[in-house]
């Protein structure tokens, strides 16, 4: 069964503008220069501890790439599941999903620190735009 990471993914960034596919998303920064923003591992065989962002020139490649973790952003006292006495870090696992779409893994981030980790990448986008823009 293939879970349907890209509406996941549209439900955390509302944005329209960011074509998802699964677990990458695509978003073009102009029209030499795409972001790729994607659900990766830590190394734990299908459990999703945050997003790369990768700032990628079409005809050059690579530019520049950050890692947004969960922990980084997420705050566990901030947490909206009903079981604080867990204190796993945060995580999405194909084994929890609901309808063929993820959910989080035993902690659940409060709404507030995923719009916080969403605004940070966009940050992160925003600042590689006027970057682009100054060297023009």
């Amino acid at each position: 069964m293939s879970l349907n990471y890209s509406q996941f993914n549209y439900e955390i960034f509302r944005n329209n503008k960011i074509n998802w596919y699964n677990r990458k998303g695509i978003l073009a920064l102009d029209s030499n220069t795409n972001v790729t923003i994607e659900l990766v591992t830590d190394g734990v065989h299908k459990v999703y501890k945050g997003y790369m962002v990768s700032i990628i020139h079409k005809k050059n490649g690579l530019i520049d790439k950050e890692f947004f973790g969960f922990d980084a952003y997420f705050s566990q006292c901030n947490r909206i599941d009903n079981r604080p006495e867990i204190k796993y870090g945060f995580s999405l696992s194909e084994s929890t999903f609901k309808n063929n779409i993820p959910e989080w893994y035993i902690s659940i981030p409060h709404p507030d620190d995923i719009d916080y980790l969403v605004c940070m990448i966009s940050n992160y986008v925003d600042d590689w735009k006027i970057k682009k823009n100054r060297s023009k």
